[in-house]
């Protein structure tokens, strides 16, 4: 028997190998925005600290003002919202250690930066 009663797992690049939905998302918008975009192994450094943050990363230096970084988070979230899910794939052996755990008894969560919403939905699927 274990000592331990639980697991809390975080999401993104833990669980699920998420960074080519994000990247995607984050380049339409800059796209939509006229702002040059960035390639896959840039979003590995600009992710992990939330969407503000994602947004000052990706962001032109001089357009780091607060009112397009909210800008920016608020059409990332619309972005995401459409294709979340295209590239999203759990990393290899997670499906077999939670269904391990699971067998185990063992009570399991997640904690995430990710917003409520779509952390509640990724989970489900």
């Amino acid at each position: 028997m274990s000592k331990f009663k639980a697991v809390i797992f975080d999401l993104d690049g833990t669980l699920l190998d998420t960074i080519e939905d994000l990247a995607d998302s984050m380049n339409a918008v800059l796209v939509d925005a006229g702002y040059p975009v960035h390639d896959l192994q840039s979003y590995k450094y600009f992710v992990g600290n939330g969407m503000e943050k994602l947004a000052f990363n990706v962001l032109p230096t001089e357009h780091r003002d607060e009112d397009t970084i909210k800008a920016c988070v608020q059409k990332m979230k619309n972005e995401y919202a459409k294709r979340w899910n295209v590239k999203t794939r759990p990393y290899e052996g997670i499906p077999e250690l939670l269904d391990a755990l699971e067998d185990m008894g063992m009570d399991m969560a997640v904690l995430s930066n990710k917003p409520d919403n779509f952390t509640r939905i990724i989970i489900k699927e």
